[in-house]
């Protein structure tokens, strides 16, 4: 199971749901190969992944925590940041692999030498 560490304290993803922002479908995977699209068909979800554009995605996962017997709801905009950003370091990494950019690990190992 998915889970976060914030402020310290490890959170359990307890609801792995994302959003089509083309279709306005909220999809849920409730375990595993619980493979769900949307209606449109644009995004998909299975317990471990997603699957489409990842700019036709918003996430919708829910976390919490227990701590000394009592359950802690991690804040949105904790989760929305990390879930976001990772996101949208994949719309960059497409981005960059759409226009031709090589990966910088690649660029870094081939000695910079542009013969």
């Amino acid at each position: 199971m998915a889970s976060i560490v914030y402020g310290g304290i490890k959170y359990i993803r307890v609801r792995h749901a994302i959003y089509c922002l083309l279709c306005k479908d909220t999809i849920e995977s409730k375990g595993y190969h619980d493979f769900k699209y949307c209606s449109c068909g644009a995004i998909a979800i299975d317990d471990g992944r997603v699957l489409g554009d990842p700019k036709d995605i918003e996430t919708r996962n829910i976390y919490c925590a227990n701590v000394n017997g009592k359950t802690l709801w991690l804040p949105e905009e904790a989760y929305l940041n990390i879930d976001n950003n990772s996101n949208q370091n994949a719309r960059e990494v497409k981005s960059r692999e759409s226009n031709g950019d090589s990966d910088p690990f690649e660029k870094a190992t081939q000695g910079g030498s542009s013969s």
